[in-house]
């Protein structure tokens, strides 16, 4: 794919300015056994605290969890990357003590069925920890308009999904959500 060559140097700026500083004020509440659900190029790995006890990470795209293995290794982060989907997790029930998705919601084809996913691999009082990006609340009709083109350019990206309210639907309790187009999201799972 070709998202997967140009990605790392595409967002290289974006990622200095904006997203290192979120991933790494995000990542200091992952404890205990981790899921990342779809890692990339591995970016997030050096932002994990010391106090994560296990790590697993999902990257659907092979040369993506190809490119982040060697991120992976100087994280000394004890765990492993393998080939998976966010709508279909190789992991038993109430695995994870956290789970981390970061710009993956807007481009999994099921978002739903990846938030069923995630409740269903999420241990009792799971941390729920997201970095998305969402429709804009103004220029929502330009995101509307561009994401038919930008979904076939960049790996199925939606600019337009609301997945703030996807998450609400999907059974998710926002905790504490940081900004208007880009969000940091702290969740819970409403369970019954």
């Amino acid at each position: 794919m070709l998202l997967s060559k140009i990605y790392d140097p595409l967002m290289m700026p974006l990622e200095q300015a904006v997203l290192k500083k979120k991933r790494k004020a995000l990542l200091r509440h992952a404890a205990g056994r981790v899921l990342e659900i779809g890692s990339g190029s591995g970016l997030s790995f050096p932002h994990y605290p010391a106090h994560v006890t296990s790590f697993d990470a999902i990257e659907p795209d092979d040369r993506m969890r190809e490119r982040s293995l060697p991120r992976l290794l100087r994280s000394r982060l004890p765990g492993m990357v393998q080939k998976g989907k966010a709508e279909r997790l190789p992991f038993g029930d109430h695995s994870f003590d956290t789970i981390v998705v970061q710009l993956v919601l807007c481009s999994v084809e099921d978002p739903l069925q990846a938030l069923e996913e995630i409740k269903r691999t999420a241990a009792p009082g799971a941390k729920i920890l997201l970095l998305e990006h969402v429709r804009p609340p103004a220029g929502g009709a330009a995101a509307d308009l561009l994401t038919p083109c930008w979904r076939n350019v960049c790996g199925n990206c939606h600019l337009n999904r609301e997945t703030d309210k996807l998450m609400a639907a999907g059974g998710f309790h926002l905790e504490a959500v940081d900004g208007r187009v880009l969000l940091s999201i702290h969740a819970s799972l409403d369970r019954q």
